[in-house]
C-alpha cells in the first residue's frame, strides 16, 4: 500500500487548511495543499458550529474528515477559535472555560471538546479498515487532544498519528483513565508549541502533557499593534523551516524528544521483565533498535538546526557586506564633494581591480565551501539513518511479534516520523 510522506511544513499547511472558507469543505470535494500539487483526499464528513454560520453543532465545533483512498487514511482536521472574543461560542463557551480549568486543574471537558470526541469516534466507527490522522491548531488542538483521550484500545491502534499546534495543555483536565489512554499512544502524538505564544498554557513538565511536546525555535513576530503581534505569533508566525520543510526545534526540545523515547523503552522493558523474567529476542531487538533510532533522530534534528542557522548567518553576513560596500561608495562620494557619481566611483575602483563582485564574491565562495562540507556531513547522518531504517524494516518483515511492537510505538509504521529522513532529507 502507498504510504504518503509529508514534511513538517506540509503538516502545518494541512492543519492551517481548517481555516479555509466553507466552499472548500463540501462533501465529495477533493482537497489539496502546495497549490494543488499534493492531494489530501476527498471530504467525507463536515461539522460546522461557529458563530454566524448555519451549522449543526451548538458548541461551536468546526471539523472536517478527509478520506485518502490511496493510503487508506482518514484525516480529521479541527479548526481553531473563530468569532467574537467577547460573545463567540468558541471563546466564551470553550477557550475561557478551558483556561480556568487548566490553571485550576479542574476535571472535565467543555461542550466543544466533548463534541470533538464524539465526532472522532464516529469517524472511526464509520471507516473500519482505515487509519486515522488528527490535526488541530489552538482550540482545534484542544479538540484533538481530548478526542484522542476518548479513544478505546482498538481505535488507538488505528490512530496513525496526530499533529497539534499551539493549544493549551488539556492533560490537566483528564480523568485518571483518560490520562492512561493518552500515555499508551504518547509517541503517536506530536504537540508543537512556540514558547513566545501566550496560548501555550499549562505545560510545566514533559511528562504531564498529551503526546510528545516539541518546543519550536521561533522568532519574535511583528505587527501593527500588540493584538496583531500576539495573533501573528499564535498563527505559526515565528515558526522556522529548513529549505526542505523540516521544522527547527530548540536544543532542549530535541534532547527531551530523545529522553521521551528512552523513558518509554525503560517502562516497556521493565514491564516485560516482570512478566517474563527476561526480554524475548524480538523485544531485545526492539529496545536496541529504538535506542539507536532515538539517538540518530536527535543528531539529525541538531544537524537540521545547525544547517538552518548557518544559512541564516550566510544571508545576514552577505547582506551586511552589501550594505557596507554601499556605505563606502557613499562616503567616498561625500569626501570628493559630490563631483563623481556613485557609478563613476565604482567604475574607478573597478579599473584598479576592486569591484563589489570580487570583494563579496570571494567571501561568498569561502562560505559556500563550508556549506558544502556541512551538507556532506548532514548527508552522512541521513545515510546512517537510512541504514538503521533498512535494517529494522528487514527485521520487522521477518518477525510478526517485532512488527506488533513497532506498530504500538509508531505513528504510522516503521517508515513514519521516527524515520523522517526520506521525507525531509532528499
Amino acid at each position: 500500500m502507498f504510504d504518503q510522506q509529508f514534511t513538517d511544513l506540509q503538516r502545518k499547511e494541512i492543519t492551517n487548511s481548517a481555516y479555509n472558507d466553507d466552499k472548500t469543505w463540501v462533501k465529495r470535494r477533493d482537497v489539496s495543499i502546495d497549490g494543488g500539487k499534493t492531494s489530501l483526499g476527498t471530504v467525507v464528513k463536515v461539522v460546522r458550529g461557529r458563530d454566524n454560520v448555519k451549522g449543526d453543532d451548538p458548541n461551536g465545533l468546526d471539523a472536517v474528515a478527509i478520506k485518502d483512498e490511496k493510503t487508506k487514511t482518514i484525516r480529521i482536521i479541527f479548526q481553531g477559535s473563530q468569532g467574537s472574543m467577547a460573545t463567540g461560542k468558541d471563546w466564551r463557551g470553550n477557550d475561557y472555560k478551558m483556561g480556568i480549568k487548566i490553571l485550576c486543574s479542574n476535571k472535565g471537558p467543555t461542550g466543544q471538546l466533548r463534541a470533538a470526541a464524539g465526532f472522532t469516534k464516529k469517524v472511526f466507527d464509520e471507516n473500519k479498515g482505515y487509519s486515522i490522522e488528527i490535526y488541530g491548531h489552538s482550540l482545534g488542538s484542544m479538540d484533538g487532544q481530548y478526542a484522542i483521550a476518548s479513544l478505546d484500545t482498538e481505535q488507538t491502534t488505528r490512530l496513525k498519528g496526530a499533529w497539534l499546534y499551539e493549544g493549551p495543555n488539556v492533560y490537566r483536565v483528564l480523568s485518571r483513565a483518560e490520562k492512561e489512554r493518552v500515555k499508551a499512544c504518547r509517541n503517536k502524538i506530536n504537540n508543537y508549541l512556540d514558547p513566545k505564544d501566550l496560548a501555550a498554557l499549562g505545560y510545566s513538565t514533559r511528562q504531564d502533557a498529551i503526546g510528545s511536546v516539541f518546543w519550536v525555535d521561533s522568532t519574535r513576530v511583528g505587527g501593527k499593534n500588540t493584538r496583531d503581534r500576539i495573533l501573528n505569533q499564535h498563527m505559526w508566525g515565528g515558526y522556522q523551516f529548513t529549505k526542505d520543510g523540516k521544522l527547527i526545534l530548540t536544543t532542549l526540545s530535541i534532547k527531551e524528544g530523545e529522553e521521551n523515547i528512552l523513558d518509554m523503552l525503560k517502562q516497556d522493558a521493565s514491564h516485560w521483565i516482570k512478566t517474563r523474567k527476561a526480554l524475548s529476542e524480538s523485544q531485545s531487538i526492539y529496545v536496541d533498535s529504538m535506542q539507536a533510532s532515538a539517538v540518530v533522530r536527535a543528531i539529525d534534528s541538531r544537524m537540521d538546526s545547525l544547517e538552518f542557522k548557518a544559512q541564516a548567518l550566510k544571508k545576514k553576513v552577505l547582506a551586511e557586506m552589501d550594505r557596507e560596500w554601499d556605505n563606502v561608495i557613499k562616503s567616498l562620494s561625500e569626501t570628493l564633494g559630490g563631483y563623481l557619481s556613485h557609478d563613476e566611483i565604482e567604475q574607478g575602483l573597478a579599473s584598479a581591480g576592486c569591484t563589489k563582485e570580487s570583494l563579496i564574491g570571494g567571501f561568498k565562495a569561502e562560505i559556500e565551501k563550508l556549506e558544502e562540507s556541512m551538507e556532506h556531513e548532514c548527508q552522512e547522518i541521513y545515510n546512517i539513518g537510512s541504514q538503521v531504517e533498512s535494517g529494522i524494516t528487514r527485521l520487522v518483515d521477518e518477525d510478526e511479534d517485532l512488527a506488533r511492537q513497532f506498530n504500538n510505538y509508531n505513528s504510522g509504521g516503521i517508515d513514519s516520523d521516527i524515520f523522517s529522513w526520506k521525507a525531509n532529507r532528499k
